[in-house]
C-alpha cells in the first residue's frame, strides 16, 4: 500500500526543510543574532526536532459494522485481520497506530481509581429499567472467566496505570476482543506499525457508537477534538440511527465542520458505484438531522468505497490465492460494476481526499512554517555579518581620530539615549491612546457580531419545527453562525482600516525614532532591528480557529442545553443560547483585543531596545579604541584584515543562502 501514502509528497518537503537546516547548521549560519532574533546550534535543532515530531492524527468513527476496522486492517496492515470487528462497543478498546520501525503493540491497563469508577458506573438496563452499574453489565462475566484462566484483576489494576510494551500482533486479540483474557482490564492500545502509510500520522480506531464507558467516551473525545480530520463512517442503506446522533453530539460538537470527512462503506453492495453516489446525495445530504447540525455545506463530499473490493484487487496485483468466498465476490463485483475492483473499492480517491483536506490546512502551515525558519536563519546570519562589519568599518573609521573627538562621541550617544528615553515617554501617550480606539472599535465589533449571531441562531432554530427538536441543534446552530460572524468580524476589521491606521503609527515610530537616533545611519539600522509587523496577519487571528479552547462551546451548551425541561421555545433555550453567547464574549474580550495591542507594545519596546543596545555597544568601541593609548597603527592593520574576512564571509553566506533558497 506503499503507494496510497497519504503524505509522501508532504513528507519529502518536510525532510528537505529538515535537510536544509540540517546543511546550514553544518556552513555556520547558526549561531547568529539580529533584527531582534537569535539562533543557535540547539535552538535549530529543537525546531528539526519538532518538525519531525508533527504529525497528523486522523479519527476514524462510525456505526458498528460499519467497517471502520477493515478499512484500516486494509489500510495498515494489508490483508492481516489485526484490529478486530467486534460488535460490542463496551469490549472495543480506543487503538491509535503510528509508524514504528519495530511492528509491535503497547498496552494500557486502567488505575485502581479509572477501575473504581467503572465498578461504581451506575446504568440503567434498558430492557428491564432496572438501575445496574457499568460493571455488573459488561465487565463482570469477562472478569470471572478471565480468573477461571487464572488472570487476576490485581496484576494488571494498579495504583499508577500498567503499561506492558512489545507485544506481538499476533497476541493482540486477547486484549481488544470479548474473548481476550485481557480485555477487561485494558484501558487503550497503542500500535506501532512499519508501513510507509503510516508515516507523519497517527491512526485513532474509536470504540464506536454507544459507549457506555465514561471514561474511554473521555478518551475518544479528547483524541477526536485534536484530530486534523475526522472520518465518520456509515454502511450503505442503512440510515444513520439516533446512536449515531448521539455520537456526533457528544463528540464531535467541538470539531469545525470542514474538519469531518463523511465515508460510506460497503458501497458495492448497492449494484454500483453511481447507486452508491446516489444514496449519498438522496439520503445523506438531504439528512435533516445532519442539515440542522450544519454538517454539510455545498461544497462537502461523502466518500463511498469498498474495502472488499480493494483487497480483491490487492490479493491479484500481489499474486495471492482467492478464497472460494472471495472468488464468488469476485465475479460479482465484475457482473455489477467491474469498475469497483479495477479502481481498488475507490479507496484512493478517499485517499486524496484525506491529503487534500489535511494539506489545506495544517499540512500547509507546517511546510510554511519551515520554509520561514529556513529564510529567517538565512537573513539573520548575513545581517549579522553586517552588523559585525559595521561596527569594524565604524571602529577602523575613528581609530584614528583623538581621545577628545571620541570623548565628544560618547556623550554625543549619552544625549541619545537621553532623547530616546524622552522619546518613548512621549509616544507612549500616543501609543496607548491608539490601543485604546483599537480596542474600543474592536470590542464594538465583537458584541455587535455575538449579538447577530444569537438572533440568527434564534431565527434558525424557530425554523425547525418542534422545541424539542430545537433543544438539540442549538450548539450545532450557534457554532455555524459563530463560524459566519467571524469571517464577518474580519471583513469588518480591514474595512475599518485598522491596518492602515496601525501602519502609519509604526512607520511614524520607525521615522521619528530615526530622527531622535540620528548617529545611526537608517541603512544600517534595518541589520539589527525588529521588522515591522504584518496588522494584517494580526487581524486574521481574529477566526473561529482563535477559540482554541474547545471547551468554549461546551461550557455554554452542555450544560444549559441538554438539560433544557421546558416544552415551549421562549425561556430555557433562549437563556442556553445567551449563557453560551455571554461565555465566549467574556473570552473574547479579555484575549483578542488584548492579544493585539500586546504584539503592538511588544514590537515598539523591543525596537527601541535593539536600539538602545547597539548605542551602548558603539559607545564602548569608542572607550576600547581610547584604552589603545599609542598601539592604533598595529591595531588598524589588524581591523583591516578583519573587515576583509568579513566581506569574504558575508559573499559566502550569501552566496550559499541564494544556492538553499533557489535549489527548492
Amino acid at each position: 500500500m506503499n503507494d496510497l501514502n497519504i503524505f509522501k509528497e508532504f513528507l519529502e518537503k518536510k525532510n528537505s526543510i529538515n535537510n536544509k537546516l540540517n546543511h546550514m547548521v553544518n556552513l555556520g549560519f547558526a549561531p547568529s543574532t539580529a533584527n531582534g532574533k537569535e539562533y543557535t546550534k540547539e535552538k535549530i535543532n529543537e525546531i528539526i526536532k519538532d518538525l519531525n515530531d508533527e504529525h497528523f492524527t486522523i479519527s476514524v468513527c462510525g456505526q458498528i459494522n460499519a467497517g471502520k476496522s477493515s478499512l484500516l486492517n486494509f489500510l495498515l496492515f494489508a490483508e492481516k485481520t489485526i484490529l478486530p470487528a467486534d460488535d460490542t462497543p463496551w469490549t472495543a478498546k480506543l487503538s491509535t497506530i503510528r509508524y514504528g520501525e519495530k511492528t509491535e503493540a503497547e498496552v494500557t491497563y486502567y488505575s485502581k481509581s479509572e477501575w473504581e469508577e467503572l465498578k461504581n458506573l451506575k446504568l440503567k438496563d434498558e430492557d428491564s429499567g432496572e438501575s445496574t452499574t457499568y460493571f455488573e453489565k459488561f465487565l463482570k462475566k469477562d472478569v470471572n472467566n478471565s480468573a477461571l484462566k487464572g488472570i487476576y484483576k490485581d496484576s494488571f489494576i494498579h495504583l499508577e496505570n500498567k503499561v506492558e510494551n512489545g507485544i506481538s500482533l499476533n497476541e493482540l486479540e486477547n486484549y481488544v476482543t470479548k474473548p481476550g483474557v485481557f480485555t477487561p482490564f485494558v484501558k487503550c492500545v497503542d500500535i506501532k506499525v512499519n508501513n510507509e502509510l503510516c508515516k507523519g500520522v497517527v491512526f485513532v480506531d474509536t470504540p464506536g457508537i454507544n459507549d457506555s464507558n465514561e471514561l474511554r467516551s473521555k478518551v475518544t473525545t479528547d483524541w477526536i477534538s485534536k484530530s486534523s480530520a475526522v472520518i465518520y463512517l456509515f454502511y450503505t442503506g442503512q440510515p444513520l440511527s439516533s446512536a449515531d446522533y448521539d455520537f456526533i453530539d457528544i463528540h464531535l460538537s467541538s470539531v469545525p465542520s470542514d474538519k469531518i470527512m463523511f465515508v460510506i462503506t460497503k458501497a458495492d453492495t448497492s449494484g454500483d458505484y453511481q447507486s452508491a453516489v446516489n444514496y449519498v446525495e438522496q439520503s445523506i445530504k438531504n439528512d435533516p438531522e445532519l442539515q440542522n447540525r450544519k454538517l454539510f455545506s455545498n461544497g462537502s463530499k461523502v466518500y463511498p468505497i469498498s474495502t472488499y473490493a480493494a483487497l480483491l484487487n490487492y490479493k491479484i496485483k500481489e499474486g495471492i490465492g482467492l478464497t472460494e468466498d472471495e472468488e464468488y465476490h469476485y465475479d460479482r463485483l465484475n457482473d455489477l460494476n467491474g469498475d469497483f475492483i479495477e479502481k481498488e473499492g475507490y479507496i484512493p480517491d478517499l485517499i486524496n481526499g484525506i491529503k487534500s483536506h489535511l494539506m489545506e490546512g495544517k499540512g500547509i502551515s507546517i511546510l510554511n512554517k519551515g520554509e520561514q525558519i529556513i529564510g529567517d536563519l538565512g537573513k539573520t546570519k548575513i545581517n549579522s555579518i553586517k552588523i559585525a562589519l559595521n561596527k569594524k568599518e565604524d571602529f577602523e573609521r575613528n581609530i584614528s581620530k583623538s581621545s577628545e573627538e571620541l570623548e565628544e562621541k560618547k556623550k554625543e550617544i549619552d544625549e541619545t539615549l537621553a532623547e530616546i528615553d524622552k522619546f518613548q515617554i512621549a509616544f507612549k501617550e500616543e501609543r496607548d491612546n491608539f490601543n485604546t480606539k483599537l480596542e474600543t472599535s474592536i470590542l464594538k465589533h465583537i458584541r455587535s457580531m455575538l449579538d447577530e449571531v444569537e438572533k440568527n441562531t434564534k431565527r434558525s432554530l424557530e425554523s425547525i419545527e418542534g422545541a424539542k427538536n430545537s433543544r438539540k441543534y442549538v450548539e450545532w446552530q450557534y457554532k455555524d453562525h459563530l463560524e459566519k460572524g467571524f469571517f464577518a468580524l474580519q471583513e469588518q476589521l480591514f474595512e475599518l482600516r485598522i491596518d492602515k491606521e496601525a501602519n502609519i503609527l509604526l512607520e511614524k515610530f520607525e521615522d521619528d525614532l530615526s530622527k531622535v537616533s540620528k548617529i545611526l545611519k537608517p541603512e544600517k539600522i534595518r541589520y539589527f532591528v525588529p521588522k515591522l509587523i504584518s496588522v494584517q496577519e494580526l487581524i486574521k487571528e481574529f477566526s473561529f480557529s482563535s477559540l482554541s479552547d474547545k471547551s468554549l462551546l461546551e461550557k455554554g451548551a452542555k450544560v444549559n442545553i441538554f438539560n433544557i425541561r421546558m416544552d415551549g421555545f421562549d425561556g430555557t433555550i433562549y437563556n442556553a443560547i445567551k449563557s453560551l453567547s455571554n461565555n465566549i464574549k467574556t473570552q473574547l474580550i479579555e484575549t483578542l483585543p488584548v492579544k493585539f495591542s500586546n504584539k503592538l507594545n511588544d514590537f515598539f519596546e523591543k525596537y527601541t531596545e535593539v536600539i538602545n543596545k547597539h548605542l551602548y555597544e558603539m559607545k564602548k568601541s569608542y572607550s576600547e579604541i581610547i584604552e589603545l593609548d599609542g598601539e592604533h597603527v598595529s591595531e588598524r592593520k589588524k581591523i583591516i584584515e578583519e573587515i576583509k574576512s568579513l566581506h569574504i564571509e558575508l559573499e559566502k553566506f550569501e552566496h550559499e543562502f541564494k544556492k538553499i533558497t533557489t535549489n527548492g
